[in-house]
């Protein structure tokens, strides 16, 4: 759950749509525990702060359980088992075992659907 699931859990007790590309309605967990909402979250930031787009530096980073891909403007990506490196000292790119492959693939479909390609 995440600050940004508010966006689509107000929307649907209003009985609107959602725009919010990223957001989950928290609805269904009011009465069924034990529903998870998603296997990963996500988190961007644009530059500069207050403009539309197009923004001059996007930043996006998605993680999973052991998992984080971080996608910069301009960068080079940068992935992390953070099971092993907690606080990201050492990114595992470009050499990966064909798990972290698989989980490297995973983020960045995730990533292409919410637009930060």
């Amino acid at each position: 759950m995440s600050v940004v699931d508010l966006h689509a859990t107000i929307a649907q007790l209003g009985r609107e749509r959602s725009l919010a590309e990223d957001s989950v309605s928290l609805v269904p967990h009011f009465t069924r525990a034990g529903l998870t909402l998603r296997s990963w979250v996500y988190s961007e930031l644009f530059l500069p702060i207050g403009r539309a787009p197009p923004f001059a530096n996007h930043q996006g980073a998605i993680r999973d359980a052991r998992y984080k891909l971080i996608r910069r403007t301009g960068r080079a990506d940068e992935f992390f088992d953070l099971a092993v490196d907690p606080f990201e000292f050492d990114e595992s790119l470009p050499s990966l075992s064909p798990a972290e492959q698989a989980s490297y693939d995973a983020l960045e479909a995730q990533l292409q659907a919410l637009g930060v390609g």
